[in-house]
């Protein structure tokens, strides 16, 4: 199950959560039950079996020695 962060905008506190895609809408800050939550993207890296193409997250592999 993945993990989404979230920052609540009632009293600042960060946290994370795991729970299904679906299920993020339902998500209350555990500190004071707040609703207005920001999501937060972490960056993370996303490679292909074939390693090939697909939106400049790795380097090619011509691109070493």
């Amino acid at each position: 199950m993945p993990s989404y962060d979230f920052q609540c905008r009632e009293c600042g506190e960060r946290f994370d959560v795991r729970c299904a895609w679906q299920d993020k809408a339902q998500v209350r800050c555990p500190k004071c039950g707040g609703e207005e939550l920001q999501e937060i993207f972490s960056g993370f890296t996303f490679l292909t079996a074939g390693g090939g193409g697909g939106g400049g997250c790795a380097p090619s592999s011509s691109g070493f020695s």
